[in-house]
């Protein structure tokens, strides 16, 4: 019988283990090469102990059987898979080994008492000593004040249009570094931006990487699927950075309470709600297509006639034309490499001068909802 281990003690030595973890992450990793070409799925690991491994899915067959039935947060006991040497640039964890699942791999849900995530913050002050000759090549994790938030621009490499979007970031002491996310990670992060309401503004950016601005300052930066973004997430830590800066009346709560001067500051232009245009219901018609707005109203009623999934592109959201197999998908400009379920949620919204659809496209749904189409399909399968 295997013994189950701790992730600390994991090596090479053996293919024969036994853990029991909680998937704290898990994304999509895509070939450079083909952007649309699923190469792995990658996750991060945790125990009961708090310590991390990462975990990766390269086999082709079985890329279907972890994106829909390993769950994102759900605790799993994994037996037999293969562990080699972490050498990776840019690694999610700093454990010398990672963990990869195979054919001989077996898996299934259980019970057990892990933590639910598992941060280990990079000091901002560290982050501006780095240079070309001491780099950082595993992903970390920031927890910091926001000082500015540029808007979501777009630029294009080769024949694709990307999105960028730049933010300052601060710790207590007023310590300064910029951030630059790229791609899903930048419109999801802006998105969320937009719907904090809470202030000081605080950011957690989990598996993020350093990288170099053109004159070599130290910069943080996403790194493909794998970084997310989080404002003010409801934990222990976010809460301790701002009441601990409020309590030693520190240089960033001060600066944060007065108007911004950064290079940043010259390119918001709207990105917070306040700047937004208000307008009631019965204005909508008026507005003119692909402007954004603000509405303050009700929600009357979940609408359930519409459905709540749909199928798109695996890499984008986008609706597929199931009709014609060929179609291109308007966003990745290419045939989808797989078509999956998405997820949309229909409210029926009220205030004084009339009523409205308002529909959340899959991000946001997601968003909603802490599961994915697919997650919550299987789900619905268990019972």
């Amino acid at each position: 019988m295997v013994r189950r281990a701790s992730l600390k003690d994991l090596d090479d030595s053996t293919d024969r283990w036994a853990i029991v973890v909680r998937v704290f992450r898990k994304w999509n990793v895509y070939q450079k090469s083909a952007p649309a070409e699923l190469f792995c799925i990658s996750m991060v690991l945790i125990d009961e102990e708090g310590s991390t491994i990462q975990a990766s899915v390269l086999n082709k067959n079985f890329h279907d059987k972890y994106r829909l039935s390993i769950i994102q947060g759900q605790i799993y006991k994994f037996v037999n898979f293969e562990v080699t040497p972490n050498v990776n640039q840019y690694r999610a964890t700093t454990h010398p080994f990672k963990i990869t699942f195979t054919s001989q791999t077996y898996s299934t849900e259980v019970i057990a008492t892990i933590s639910s995530y598992a941060y280990s913050f990079f000091p901002i002050i560290e982050i501006m000593k780095i240079d070309f000759h001491h780099p950082v090549d595993n992903l970390i994790d920031v927890l910091a004040f926001v000082k500015d938030v540029g808007t979501l621009d777009e630029f294009h490499r080769g024949n694709e249009t990307k999105n960028r979007l730049r933010l300052l970031l601060a710790d207590s002491e007023n310590n300064e570094v910029e951030c630059t996310l790229f791609d899903n990670c930048a419109s999801d992060a802006y998105m969320a931006y937009l719907q904090n309401t809470e202030s000081p503004v605080v950011v957690l950016l989990n598996l993020a990487r350093v990288g170099f601005s053109e004159d070599g300052t130290p910069q943080v930066c996403s790194s493909f699927n794998a970084t997310r973004a989080l404002f003010n997430p409801s934990i222990t830590e976010v809460q301790n950075l701002i009441q601990s800066a409020k309590d030693e009346k520190s240089p960033v709560m001060v600066a944060l309470s007065q108007p911004t001067t950064s290079q940043l500051s010259q390119h918001l232009n709207g990105a917070s709600l306040h700047n937004q245009t208000k307008v009631t219901i019965s204005q909508i018609p008026e507005q003119a297509i692909g402007n954004s707005f603000v509405i303050n109203c009700q929600i009357h009623k979940l609408e359930t006639r519409h459905g709540w999934k749909y199928d798109g592109c695996s890499k984008c959201g986008s609706k597929a034309d199931l009709d014609n197999p060929s179609s291109i998908c308007p966003l990745c400009k290419k045939i989808p490499e797989k078509i999956e379920p998405k997820m949309r949620i229909n409210y029926l919204v009220k205030d004084k001068t009339g009523s409205a659809s308002v529909i959340f496209w899959d991000k946001l749904a997601v968003q909603l909802v802490k599961k994915t189409a697919s997650e919550l399909i299987h789900l619905l399968k268990k019972g």
